[in-house]
């Protein structure tokens, strides 16, 4: 799993002008205010930021090669926010301790200076015997952990030493963003409305930012990298539009951008540290406005340090009239594509979605201007296209086969309006499109007016979340309500696009294991029994077959691994593999899916709260359920499905092939 940390520091204070020297032009030191009720407010002084990457690996993980390209990319973004850069590469537990300790003792002792850390690499989380999750930064020389769990914890970072030393720092302010996957416990997840600058912003703040949970996995062409860059170089993350990015509008940015481009693998959260001394504040980006805004105080500053301290002799500086420059507005129209084609479609360069031949989607708030708009699959096709103010371009991608046609680019006029009202059984924060709209408590009744017509997404984020697509017409009122999921019922099926059949499993306590009795035929590694409690969840109604193999990972082997039988399990695959399969499943689908843990695993088979206690999956008679060395002589396995589900509903527990769980197998803890 990759993962990436990401360390700013920033103090507020009012500085007092006495040398021209703050205006020096050297990268990280740049006198940065920020307006406050109308008032000039003193922001920081320097900027420097560490940068690390480890992208080469040698103790058994896999080289990360996009890592290199990452951080390239993170440090020429922050230098064009005026960052000072250190990078660091490819560093040991002993050397990323010299960086962190070297960096904070030469620059983290400044009340008035920001500091950023960003880290890539590969990340870890290791569940303790006592219930917790400890998550770790993964260096250059790190061993597995399944194999050599010490001397993994020895030359990993822990993530409790990233909060020491993030407490160490005397600046006001730090935001860590970590494009890896796991456990939050470090911080106390926000779902709260960004609020706009205020005196409060400068108090003392420790905030974190996450790519995801500890269940999912970061692709190695970073998509919150991206993002986070994409958040600092436009407005789209500047909820108030007031010119400045907050630590509270990024994560809230991240959260809802992420999510979307990656089809829902990735989850980022976002908070502020659990400490009472240290979760007021809010971190500060300066964006566009902002910059402009802090153009004209510089251009001020200088007049009155020129007048002050004259550097002309016997001549007087004559006052300068500063022309204050109006930001520029952006403005935005859509895109509509048909494609004849299937594959990735690409913006700029930047990955949106997947699209499927004969299929139209549409693409809203582009910026004006030209737009390169790519397909990537078995044929590409590549053009560019320009967006007009409040109009929609439309565009087909047609088969390179086809005789070449002039394309005529057609706009129509979309500044329509209509208006959604949403009755809601949820309480929760409200969004549109990703944009924070309201608070809406349940039972209440909420209308969204001036909506321009066409295709939006309204959300609801609280206890309990909700999304839904909507359609809004010109002049009418579209109605949604908004219901609290009703469970499904224990041991009902459902299907996805690709046709794959999932069993509801409602959740419960059990027996896991079994006791050492005489007479029973308990096994040693299975004992003691011990109660688990799980949460709802599906599980797969048939083993995985070679056909939905193959279609997965779009392979037709020459050899398979049973000949003829499309419909017998996928055998002697690894745990890499697998996961290699099940990102793509979920890349295909939209969807998340993951292995089973051995205690998801065996509640199933059991029969979930259905289970009648058969000594057999679904039986007491080996021979109805499963296929075994006495019925059958194929050590390659015999088509799923044949035999008797067991309670709930699902095929082969007990026989046929062995299936791969999530853990590691290991005797049971006392």
């Amino acid at each position: 799993m990759k993962k990436t940390i990401i360390l700013s520091l920033l103090i507020f204070s009012v500085l007092f002008l006495k040398s021209p020297k703050i205006f020096s032009q050297q990268r990280g030191v740049t006198l940065l205010n920020i307006t406050i009720d109308n008032k000039e407010t003193s922001l920081y002084k320097e900027s420097h930021a560490l940068v690390i990457g480890v992208y080469d690996y040698s103790n058994g993980w896999a080289d990360l090669a996009g890592v290199k390209d990452d951080i390239a990319a993170v440090k020429d973004g922050l230098e064009k926010q005026d960052f000072d850069v250190t990078m660091v590469e490819n560093p040991t537990k002993d050397g990323l301790d010299k960086a962190f300790g070297d960096f904070i003792s030469k620059y983290g002792q400044g009340a008035e200076n920001r500091l950023l850390i960003y880290f890539a690499g590969h990340g870890h989380t290791l569940k303790t015997s006592y219930g917790d999750e400890l998550g770790y930064i993964v260096l250059a020389d790190a061993p597995d952990p399944n194999t050599n769990q010490a001397g993994f914890q020895t030359k990993s970072m822990e993530m409790a030493q990233i909060e020491i030393y993030a407490k160490r720092i005397q600046s006001k302010h730090a935001l860590f963003l970590f494009d890896a996957c796991f456990s939050g416990s470090l911080f106390a997840l926000s779902r709260a409305a960004p609020a706009a600058i205020s005196y409060k912003t400068v108090n003392p703040v420790r905030q974190f930012i996450t790519s995801g949970s500890a269940s999912e996995t970061v692709p190695d062409k970073s998509v919150f990298r991206e993002q986070f860059l994409n958040a600092l170089t436009t407005d789209e993350a500047d909820a108030n539009k007031d010119g400045y990015l907050t630590g509270t509008e990024l994560g809230e940015f991240l959260q809802t951008n992420v999510t979307n481009y990656t089809y829902n693998t990735q989850h980022p959260q976002y908070g502020k540290i659990r400490n009472n001394n240290l979760d007021k504040g809010d971190f500060v980006f300066i964006l566009t406005k902002g910059k402009q805004d802090q153009k004209v105080v510089e251009q001020n500053n200088e007049q009155q340090i020129q007048r002050q301290n004259p550097i002309v002799e016997e001549k007087k500086i004559e006052e300068k009239k500063i022309e204050i420059i109006e930001a520029t507005v952006d403005t935005y129209g859509s895109l509509e594509l048909i494609s004849e084609l299937s594959g990735l479609i690409y913006l700029d360069g930047n990955f949106l979605k997947q699209l499927d031949a004969g299929k139209k989607i549409s693409l809203n708030n582009i910026k004006t201007g030209n737009h390169t708009i790519e397909l990537k699959g078995k044929e590409n096709w590549s053009r560019t296209i320009k967006i007009e103010k409040d109009q929609t371009t439309k565009e087909t991608i047609a088969n390179k086969k086809q005789a070449v046609k002039e394309i005529e680019v057609v706009t129509e006029d979309v500044n329509t309006f209509g208006s959604i009202e949403l009755s809601s059984e949820i309480s929760g924060l409200l969004y549109l499109d990703g944009k924070f709209m309201k608070q809406i408590d349940a039972g209440k009744k909420v209308n969204l007016n001036n909506i321009k017509t066409g295709s939006h997404t309204i959300e609801i984020k609280g206890k309990e979340n909700w999304k839904q697509s909507v359609t809004v017409n010109h002049k009418q009122i579209t109605k949604q309500k908004a219901e609290v999921n009703k469970e499904p019922q224990n041991g009902s099926e459902i299907s996805d696009d690709l046709g794959y059949k999932f069993i509801y499993v409602k959740g419960g306590t059990f027996s896991m294991g079994c006791k050492l009795e005489k007479g029973s035929d308990c096994e040693g590694d299975e004992s003691p029994e011990h109660s688990v409690t799980l949460s709802n969840y599906y599980i797969g109604k048939f083993e995985v077959t070679q056909k939905q193999w193959n279609s997965v990972m779009d392979i037709n082997p020459k050899r398979p691994n049973n000949k003829d039988c499309d419909d017998c399990p996928k055998v002697n695959v690894s745990y890499t593999e697998i996961q290699e399969f099940i990102g793509k499943l979920n890349t295909k689908t939209g969807k998340t899916y993951r292995i089973p843990t051995e205690a998801e695993w065996e509640f199933a088979a059991r029969g979930g709260s259905s289970s009648k206690n058969f000594k057999y999956s679904g039986s007491n008679s080996i021979e109805d359920v499963a296929w075994y060395v006495k019925n059958t002589s194929s050590k390659k396995g015999q088509i799923a499905g044949q035999k008797k589900p067991n309670e709930l509903g699902v095929f082969d527990m007990t026989g046929n092939v062995s299936e791969w769980c999530a853990d590691w197998f290991g005797k049971y803890s006392p």
